[in-house]
């Protein structure tokens, strides 16, 4: 946290996410120069729902980190 100068963990994540998503954007969008246009298909899947599952429903957050209020 002092090194993202955020005060809670949740700011560090976002900041770390943040940071991801832009370098993927980046890297697709410089991959993208580099081939042809996106078929019919293609737009079809990227425009279809996108499901985000960690798979931890098993894993008690409040009882490692507390609530965090």
């Amino acid at each position: 946290m002092a090194l993202t100068g955020t005060d809670s963990m949740s700011g560090v994540i976002d900041m770390a996410l943040d940071g991801l998503l832009h370098r993927e954007r980046v890297r697709r969008d410089i991959e993208a120069y580099g081939r042809s246009p996106l078929t019919d298909d293609e737009i079809a899947m990227a425009d279809g729902p996108m499901r985000f599952d960690l798979d931890d429903d098993d894993v008690d957050y409040e009882a490692l980190y507390g609530s965090g209020a």
